[in-house]
């Protein structure tokens, strides 16, 4: 049986402008999904990129002080954009500070070496020594107060961008290392991001309990293992008082507080839901890290295991300085410290590129210049693994 084929002519409707419109939209939207979606997996942050400048001395006439060594020769120290350093190592400045003076009471460093798998945490004690050019505090704390009220005053349209920026060039210049990108958060923010990524469930090693009305800081915590909520967690990080070495305590309570913080994150969170909250966590502090850098790092540090965090405080000694009580650093063994978890070159920072304008000492003060001159293990730097921590915990002598 044959059947008869019959040319059959499919007439084609036009097309609206209306639904022209709608289709180009819709091709649009998806290619910008598409595109977008490739970008973020692709995309990779330039190490040798800085947000910094460098710092400068200057004199009365504005003209810039080169630095000088012990017997007053210039000293050259090349620029540190000159310097190449590997793919995949970045270094991040993070400061928390107060409502009421705007003093940071936590200054950290982190390096991460994306193909190492490792993060070095580097905290500066809040009392460290500094003497800076113009400014009345001798406590590295005060910097970001002082740059961000000058900054204030000139008229600047983002003190708080502009003071964060100057603070990092300053420790970028000092340390002789590249800092990529540098955020701040304040109180109100960190008990913000604890909230959105559910607590943290950690052992809190003794009662605490601390009432400062002035700072609206009210502190009452019992020992034990429970959850802490943003404002708990606060409370936890910013306790000194009840500790033998108040600051020092601080610090290694805060790698305490840090080492859960990161086990939360890694057994309860996956990198989808970091997403989700990624732009509430960044409209919580002020930073230079875009959303793309911020996908990108958090991509990454999911793959780092706990054992292959390290956190370390800058090595020093105590002292009274004009009635205060300050932490000075013992310049060998900080460089030490340095070049072992901060430096993100291919070669050893030198002695001769680091603190070249002298910020961590005073050499009209003995006492001051004695401490930071000491040769290098008079103050051995001890090193604790997050994975450690969390197990072990850390002894904090009390009062």
């Amino acid at each position: 049986m044959t059947e008869d084929i019959k040319d059959i002519k499919i007439k084609r409707k036009r097309l609206s402008p209306i639904s022209i419109v709608l289709i180009s939209l819709v091709v649009l939207v998806f290619s910008a999904i598409v595109v977008g979606g490739a970008f973020v997996l692709l995309y990779e942050p330039d190490p040798n990129k800085s947000n910094f400048g460098h710092y400068y001395e200057t004199n009365t006439d504005g003209k810039i002080i080169l630095p000088t060594d012990n017997e007053g020769n210039t000293i050259t120290v090349p620029p540190i954009g000159d310097k190449e350093q590997p793919k995949g190592v970045f270094n991040f400045l993070i400061l928390g500070h107060d409502k009421v003076a705007k003093n940071t009471d936590i200054i950290m460093i982190v390096r991460y070496n994306i193909d190492e798998n490792t993060i070095s945490i580097v905290q500066i004690p809040r009392d460290t020594y500094v003497n800076v050019s113009g400014k009345k505090s001798h406590k590295i704390n005060a910097l970001y107060g002082a740059y961000y009220n000058s900054a204030k005053k000139a008229g600047s349209k983002d003190p708080t961008m502009e003071a964060l920026s100057q603070l990092a060039g300053l420790l970028q210049t000092t340390f002789h290392i590249r800092i990529n990108h540098a955020a701040i958060i304040d109180i109100d923010g960190f008990v913000n991001i604890i909230d959105i990524i559910g607590g943290v469930y950690m052992n809190v090693p003794a009662d605490m309990k601390y009432t400062d009305k002035y700072q609206n800081l009210y502190i009452d915590l019992k020992k034990g293992e429970q959850w802490l909520d943003g404002e708990k967690a606060m409370q936890f990080v910013r306790y000194r008082s009840g500790y033998v070495n108040a600051d020092i305590g601080r610090t290694n309570a805060l790698k305490i507080f840090m080492s859960a913080l990161l086990k939360q994150v890694k057994e309860n969170m996956s990198i989808s839901t970091v997403s989700k909250c990624a732009t509430e966590i960044l409209s919580n502090m002020k930073s230079t890290v875009e959303l793309q850098d911020f996908m990108y790092f958090a991509k990454n540090a999911f793959s780092v295991d706990l054992s292959k965090v390290y956190m370390v405080t800058l090595p020093g000694k105590g002292l009274m300085v004009n009635g205060a009580s300050c932490y000075v650093l013992c310049r060998a063994d900080v460089l030490d410290v340095i070049n072992n978890h901060l430096n993100v070159f291919n070669e050893d920072i030198k002695d001769s590129e680091f603190d070249p304008y002298r910020i961590l000492t005073d050499e009209t003060n003995s006492k001051v210049s004695n401490i930071y001159t000491s040769p290098l293990g008079t103050v051995k730097a001890e090193v604790y693994v997050a994975s450690d921590v969390n197990e072990n915990s850390i002894n904090i002598p009390r009062r």
